[in-house]
């Protein structure tokens, strides 16, 4: 099991394996300082079609909402543990590929107390 869904509590049955690794490799890749972390996302978990919203803006069916939270550590020493939604939708690949792909994520964060932190001496 991934490091990013260990902790997961999967509120339905239905969500099959691949889909829960679908969603750990994103997680995973979006961690990732790799230099090939855009050209993995790109081709083994989002769609041709998918649109990806975030705090940060608009990057351009079935239906998932996450609850999570996650665990930022800065240099500054100092910690925060962040809770965020995300709405997903699962789609089929488009590369003759068996396996879902991600057509849209959209992802609601509170960002309050992140400057606080990060500047906090």
């Amino acid at each position: 099991m991934s490091y990013v869904t260990n902790a997961t509590a999967w509120l339905s049955d239905s969500i099959n394996s691949q889909t829960k690794s679908l969603i750990a490799a994103f997680y995973e890749l979006a961690d990732s300082k790799e230099e090939d972390t855009g050209h993995r996302l790109s081709t083994e978990v989002f769609s041709n079609e998918a649109t990806f919203i975030s705090p940060s803006g608009t990057f351009s069916k079935t239906e998932l909402v996450l609850l999570g939270s996650v665990h930022k550590e800065f240099i500054n020493k100092k910690s925060l543990d962040s809770p965020f939604a995300a709405h997903i939708v699962i789609g089929s690949s488009t590369q003759a590929l068996a396996e879902p792909r991600i057509d849209f994520t959209e992802v609601f964060s509170d960002k309050s107390r992140l400057a606080e932190v990060m500047s906090a001496r």
